[in-house]
């Protein structure tokens, strides 16, 4: 799985949140929707990243909700794959 460290990798043809929504095309309805909502929740999260982002290169250092949010991400993602997989089992 990608990891995530800054907003570009999750936007864009070849990001993560491409291949997360291409991963559950072929789910049942029920659960793609379920997983479509933690999408567009990790996409808030993804905007408030890039926001920080900003604020770092301001600050000229990391700040200490750049990685707790990327963090968060992270554990996230990972969780959306892992229902994804079991998704695939129980189809």
């Amino acid at each position: 799985m990608n990891k995530i460290s800054t907003a570009s990798d999750w936007w864009g043809v070849n990001g993560v949140e491409a291949m997360l929504r291409h991963n559950i095309s072929n789910l049942k309805p029920g659960l793609k929707t379920d997983l479509l909502t933690m999408i567009d929740a990790c996409d808030h999260l993804v905007h408030d990243l890039n926001l920080e982002e900003i604020e770092c290169r301001r600050r000229h250092t990391q700040t200490k909700r750049h990685a707790e949010l990327g963090a968060t991400i992270n554990n996230r993602v990972d969780y959306i794959d892992q229902m994804i997989t079991l998704g695939t089992l129980m189809s």
